[in-house]
């Protein structure tokens, strides 16, 4: 299996994984009627770097690659336009498919998608250059 494919479906778990701790998170602070700023706050905080941090391992570890600032410039080229376009997504399937249950289920595969295109994008235009 290519080291593109099997750092992606490692880095697609973290997400997963990041997704059902923020998933928790929100559970807690609507059993405990705590702010939900604070919460929301605390998942945005945990994702991001839950995945720069899943990210700079699996690049560091697969590809060899040590320096921090073209990992983190990789890494932004793949999360930003994840994030915008996962929004624009989330917005246009809530708008458009009249059962919520089955838009968030699209959403999520749909999200899965994305994260492998833009990580795909991110991996050959900045870190397969490096490592060869």
């Amino acid at each position: 299996m290519k080291r593109k494919y099997k750092t992606f479906l490692i880095y697609a778990y973290a997400f997963i994984f990041f997704y059902m701790v923020n998933s928790l998170i929100t559970y807690f602070f609507m059993k405990k009627n705590l702010s939900p700023f604070l919460g929301t706050a605390l998942e945005a905080f945990i994702m991001v770097l839950g995945l720069y941090y899943t990210f700079y391992v699996l690049i560091r570890k697969y590809y060899g690659i040590e320096d921090k600032r073209k990992i983190t410039i990789a890494w932004l080229f793949h999360f930003v336009p994840f994030i915008v376009t996962s929004f624009f997504l989330f917005f246009v399937l809530i708008k458009a498919v009249p059962n919520p249950s089955f838009a968030v289920f699209v959403y999520l595969n749909g999200d899965i998608l994305l994260l492998f295109f833009t990580y795909k994008f991110a991996i050959e235009k900045f870190i397969e250059r490096e490592s060869g």
